[in-house]
């Protein structure tokens, strides 16, 4: 009984290819042949299965292969429409044709990743298909074989890197699924079969510097896994250098907070103290009664800008451009603020005690209380620093 099988063959894109305005690659390839492939299954074991002619041209055959999907290799399965989205960069085309023992169909690569992988060497073209395979033992140009396709149904086209099952290794294939192999086998016109070699290059391990002769799949797959592994350790000592610089951070922080909690405020807060209380009390007198019961609630700055207002009614807490004055500044002018009232004070008192004392009224030994406040203004000006006057 025939069984319904995958399969997967390989050709070469030709070097007729062409570049349109739009960007995109068109080219008019061989995709498949008449004749005798070997395919090697899931246990390892090769065998050869025949496609004839009547099978491989047969009008329903070529009709599957017209419009189908190309893929930038093969996926894991089948192209569907609901994935045809996400892994499909281009098409084949509607002429699908017998040329001679090839069948031809036109292509079109449309997505920029699969013209860049053409133009990186991706240039094997593989064809993914269903068909019935029935064993049958034959002949056919002097190949043996063993088995034959029927019914062959096209999925897609893929671009694939070489035409061998080792570079197919990412394939999950089921029981019945194969992929087409070179034997290494060509024929001679004597009929003799001649072995080819598979191309090789010397392989050096990093350990232990010795060369290995090797496929080219096996090298490319083992610089893939060394740069994979050096971008790992090299994502390793960046983060491990993030990790150390943070915990000297957290370290650094902790012996801070231990040196902090042995720290004794309480005579700093106690000095603290002392000097709002002499504060507020220095400043309470030179206040309006209002002003006077709101001290406690004011703070420092509020407290040094209503004492100097109290003797320059014109004082102005924003410098020209608008900006608080810094507390050096309004330290400065608060201390001869205090000096200037202290000083007015006494004048006034002694003024009061002249006028009450003789009973004559005569002030001339009496300061001038406006005068005094003024001379006193200006020589409180005089003593500001000129980096202060210039805020001014």
């Amino acid at each position: 009984m025939p069984e319904d099988v995958k399969r997967y063959d390989f050709m070469t894109l030709p070097g007729s290819i062409t570049r349109t305005d739009e960007g995109f690659i068109e080219a008019d390839p061989v995709v498949t042949r008449m004749g005798v492939f070997s395919y090697r299954m899931p246990d390892g074991t090769v065998r050869k299965e025949f496609r004839s002619d009547a099978e491989v041209f047969d009008q329903a055959s070529l009709a599957s292969m017209r419009m189908i999907p190309i893929t930038n290799t093969h996926p894991n399965d089948f192209v569907t429409s609901a994935n045809v989205g996400s892994l499909g960069v281009g098409m084949t085309g509607e002429n699908a044709r017998r040329d001679g023992e090839n069948a031809r169909v036109p292509i079109k690569v449309t997505d920029e990743g699969g013209v860049k992988a053409i133009e990186g060497g991706r240039i094997q073209l593989s064809l993914a298909y269903n068909c019935q395979v029935e064993r049958k033992d034959g002949v056919f140009n002097g190949e043996v074989y063993t088995h034959v396709q029927r019914r062959i149904r096209y999925n897609h086209l893929a671009l694939c890197d070489k035409a061998r099952a080792g570079a197919q290794a990412t394939l999950r294939l089921d029981t019945q699924d194969a992929v087409m192999v070179e034997t290494g086998h060509k024929k001679s016109d004597s009929r003799k079969e001649t072995k080819t070699m598979p191309d090789t290059v010397k392989l050096r391990l990093d350990s232990s510097g010795i060369s290995y002769d090797v496929p080219v799949e096996v090298e490319s797959e083992y610089a893939t896994i060394r740069k994979d592994r050096d971008g790992a350790v090299t994502k390793l000592a960046a983060e491990t250098k993030a990790k150390d610089e943070l915990q000297g951070k957290h370290d650094a922080l902790t012996a801070e907070t231990e040196k902090l909690k042995k720290v004794d405020n309480g005579s700093a807060i106690a000095k603290g103290v002392k000097a709002r209380v002499a504060l507020v009390e220095a400043v309470r007198p030179m206040l309006s009664k209002e002003d006077a019961k709101k001290a406690d609630e004011m703070t420092d700055a509020e407290l040094r800008i209503a004492a100097i207002k109290a003797t320059d009614d014109k004082f102005d807490a924003k410098d020209k451009d608008g900006k608080d004055r810094s507390e050096d500044y309004l330290a400065a002018r608060f201390d001869a603020a205090v000096v200037t009232f202290k000083k007015l004070d006494a004048a006034k008192k002694k003024q009061g005690a002249a006028v009450v004392g003789d009973g004559s009224g005569h002030t001339d030994d009496v300061p001038d209380l406006d005068k005094l406040r003024q001379d006193m203004m200006d020589r409180q000006d005089g003593k500001m620093k000129p980096k202060d006057k210039d805020k001014e």
